[in-house]
């Protein structure tokens, strides 16, 4: 699987300028201003075109001439697959060129790195050994997250020189060696022809990417300019969100502890890994000592970056230290890698659910005082998990999940599939009918409040149920499906036990409404119930388990 490829389907004309290389790859050269392609959104110039669908045909682009004249001739919509490069010809002419180290967004791009050393994905050395007696390091599939020692890294894997060579006579030998490379790169990536599969375009329409490399490259950074894109050397970015709290960036070294403590800033809450401490060089102990000389509190609670079941079962126990430390009287900064997703999250809830303020007012809130990216799905399952710890599965109000229940097992033709079960409503005796999916596939869509539920599938007048899904046995001896919807909020997240993915695969997923004043009053005695577990002394949990 490529994770850079895409697909997607553009009416005629397509506004797409063809380029081809003496290689024989071929890329997106121009396309034509409010076109059709770049309506899209998605294809970007230098997108390399690796398939063209016609119907159920797949056809490769090895003779380009041939697939060019079936797109001309063909009516209806071209679907294309394309590949999104990691450095299209023109940006690795700008690398060579001036040894960039600021970072490109060119889109979602695999990567990896050892020992600091950044490689991108397919070039990933065959051992890790070498690079860090088999410690893979930190992976991510966000180019702005790449190293600048990373980048320099892939300018020397595309011209096979070091240009931090501190010997002198190697210095000459690398100048020289990369003229010469870079001669055959200039070769391998030389244009042999242009094409366009709507010629009669060509004089009407203004190509919106033209021949100049600068001038691309600075088109592709204003469209990439919203983008979060996080640079390490950068050092501290930082916003003060309230008198007392403040979001940033990690801290680097003990340094920068004397400008936090300038902020009057008292504690910190760290929210990083220790996978990206590592892979950042950041001494975690010499900036606890650091923070120690400085008075300061340092409390750390990690977190995976980009994940959002992690960050929903860490959410509350992390607003409860937040809130712990406020209540001491401390002024905090919130932290992560980036401060833009994990901190300023935490802050939201905590905005939401300590101080009363509408989810909506806390993200418009943050978002606007701190360049940020929150994970919005994460914030509302963790607050629909503190209401089920007071309630205990037992919420009565308006749905909660939107929930798809799967029977995959298929029925004799003129049967049908119904599900029944715990559902507010008839339930057992009001059954729904299941909609025919594809192949022995049926489907039930249903919107529910948190809570437990059993139910059956009824499949040609047969009560049954499936056993690729949990069961449970009821108090009569019936063996029934069961499923629970929504969690309870712990003090111990690590400890959150993973059951096996179903065959029958069924989809929850969280519905983002208003809260009721019934359920705000419980969020918020969730929240502070649970900020009490918290140890004021040791910012730990008191006890294990659930509460």
């Amino acid at each position: 699987m490529n994770l850079n490829e895409y697909l997607v389907t553009i009416h005629k004309p397509l506004g797409i300028r063809f380029a081809q290389t003496l290689s024989g790859k071929v890329f997106v050269d121009a396309l034509a201003k409010q076109g059709n392609a770049e309506n899209s959104r998605l294809i970007m110039v230098g997108d390399v075109l690796k398939k063209v669908l016609f119907g159920d045909a797949v056809w490769n682009v090895d003779d380009f001439g041939r697939v060019l004249n079936t797109m001309k001739t063909r009516s209806g919509e071209v679907t294309l697959v394309l590949e999104r490069s990691l450095f299209p010809s023109h940006i690795q002419a700008l690398i060579l060129e001036s040894k960039l180290e600021n970072t490109f967004n060119y889109g979602a791009v695999g990567s990896a790195t050892w020992n600091n050393s950044g490689f991108a994905s397919p070039n990933q050395p065959e051992s890790a050994d070498e690079y860090g007696g088999g410690n893979v390091g930190f992976v991510t599939y966000a180019w702005r997250f790449l190293l600048p020692k990373g980048i320099r890294q892939l300018a020397i894997f595309f011209t096979g020189v070091d240009d931090e060579d501190d010997d002198d006579d190697e210095n000459e030998r690398s100048e020289r060696a990369e003229l010469d490379i870079w001669h055959n790169l200039e070769a391998s990536f030389e244009v042999i022809a242009r094409y366009s599969t709507d010629e009669d375009l060509d004089g009407q329409v203004e190509w919106s990417h033209g021949n100049f490399q600068l001038q691309e490259f600075t088109s592709a950074q204003l469209r990439a300019s919203k983008d979060l894109t996080y640079s390490h050397r950068f050092g501290l970015r930082y916003t003060k969100m309230t008198e007392h709290i403040v979001v940033g960036s990690c801290l680097q070294n003990g340094a920068e502890m004397q400008q936090l403590k300038q902020m009057g800033i008292t504690a910190i809450l760290n929210l990083q890994s220790e996978s990206e401490q590592l892979n950042w060089g950041i001494d975690k102990s010499s900036i606890t000592e650091a923070a120690q000389a400085n008075g300061m509190l340092s409390v750390f609670l990690r977190f995976r970056d980009v994940d959002t079941v992690d960050l929903r079962r860490k959410l509350p126990l992390a607003v409860g230290i937040l809130y712990r430390l406020l209540r001491a009287g401390h002024h905090v900064y919130v932290t992560c890698t980036s401060g833009m997703d994990r901190a300023p999250a935490c802050v939201i809830a905590y905005l939401h659910w300590i101080q009363d303020v509408p989810l909506q007012s806390a993200v418009d809130f943050v978002t606007n005082l701190h360049l940020c990216g929150p994970d919005r799905p994460a914030l509302v399952w963790a607050t629909w998990d503190l209401i089920a710890m007071v309630e205990k599965r037992n919420h009565d109000g308006p749905p909660t999940h939107a929930v798809q229940f799967v029977w995959n097992h298929g029925c004799k033709e003129g049967e049908e599939v119904l599900i029944v079960g715990d559902f507010k409503g008839g339930g057992w005796n009001e059954p729904i009918k299941a909609t025919h999916a594809s192949g022995p596939k049926y489907i039930v869509d249903l919107r529910v409040p948190q809570g437990k539920y059993q139910y059956k599938f009824i499949v040609g007048g047969q009560w049954r149920h499936s056993n690729s899904l949990p069961t449970e046995m009821d108090r009569w001896g019936n063996v029934n499906n069961v499923l629970f919807v929504g969690g309870r909020a712990s003090t111990t997240p690590e400890g959150v036990i993973h059951s096996p993915m179903p065959q029958d695969l069924i989809t929850v997923k969280v519905i983002e409404r208003l809260l009721t004043e019934e359920e705000r009053f419980t969020l918020a005695f969730a929240a502070r119930r649970l900020a009490f577990s918290v140890c004021p002394s040791k910012f730990a949990p008191k006890s294990k388990g659930q509460i």
